[in-house]
């Protein structure tokens, strides 16, 4: 599946996950809590990088997120 994805795709959906366990570390996310991440998590996320990364780019990022917790499940 993950073979699926263009190589932009890929490096966008890569950057999010990382994005994603780097705020999780900050704040004291166990690794059993990151995912399936809770929608309140996932609201802090956003939040967190709202202003500092652009609409397209949190849209990846929750995109990437997404598809991770898909093939993970």
């Amino acid at each position: 599946m993950i073979c699926s994805l263009d190589q932009d795709t890929h490096s966008n959906y890569g950057a999010g996950l990382l994005q994603f366990m780097q705020f999780c570390d900050s704040i004291n996310i166990s690794e059993q809590d990151r995912m399936p991440a809770s929608g309140i998590l996932m609201a802090q996320f956003t939040a967190a990088h709202a202003g500092l990364a652009s609409a397209k780019t949190l849209n990846n990022w929750l995109c990437g997120l997404q598809f991770w917790n898909v093939i993970n499940s």
